[in-house]
């Protein structure tokens, strides 16, 4: 039995995640041609990664190994945005082995952008920025999150500062500003 574990888990993720990106490639009005689609439209997937409950959802710490969080969190994730290239991707409000999922680099920088070719938009979940414990704004920026949503009006300022300290550099802005643009860009063209 426990070698058929891993087999049905695998199976049932392979398959989420092929609905997943068949779901994102979906057709909208009748008559729409898939290039009209691909160039008007976008979805965004989320809560990435290991939001697995709703309840004091900000306060979770999802303590994961390595393994575990690439063959169970992250695959689903991993299929969609190689074969369907998701418009964007939103961060979950937990925290994953200690660090917001937001406001880490290694997930949205080094895992989805760098080895899966996430071209899209990343942004955080509505309001990670407002509960004492969540996420720093200029962490986001840094970590590779184009856009906090919906955006608070304390995030301006966290993040001018950290430029100004050097802890956020002018190159990981103007990155998060080049995704945006290329994304607004890709998604009014031809109007």
């Amino acid at each position: 039995m426990e070698e058929l574990v891993p087999l049905l888990y695998g199976n049932i993720t392979k398959g989420a995640s092929t609905l997943g990106s068949a779901g994102i490639r979906v057709p909208g009005s009748a008559g729409e041609t898939s290039e009209a689609l691909e160039t008007s439209r976008g979805v965004t997937i989320k809560h990435f990664a290991c939001n697995n409950q709703e309840d004091h959802r900000t306060g979770v710490d999802a303590r994961v190994s390595e393994q575990a969080l690439r063959e169970i969190y992250l695959h689903g994730f991993e299929i969609a945005v190689r074969t369907a290239a998701p418009a964007a991707l939103m961060t979950a409000y937990n925290r994953i082995n200690g660090v917001q999922a937001a406001n880490n680099r290694e997930l949205c920088a080094v895992v989805a952008r760098d080895e899966w070719g996430c071209d899209g938009l990343i942004m955080s979940d509505w309001n990670t920025t407002v509960p004492a414990d969540g996420s720093k704004p200029w962490r986001c920026a840094a970590a590779g999150n184009d856009v906090i949503m919906p955006g608070n009006p304390h995030d301006d300022a966290d993040i001018r500062a950290a430029l100004a300290d050097v802890r956020l550099t002018e190159t990981d802005v103007r990155a998060c500003a080049g995704r945006l643009m290329a994304l607004t860009r890709r998604l009014t063209a031809g109007r």
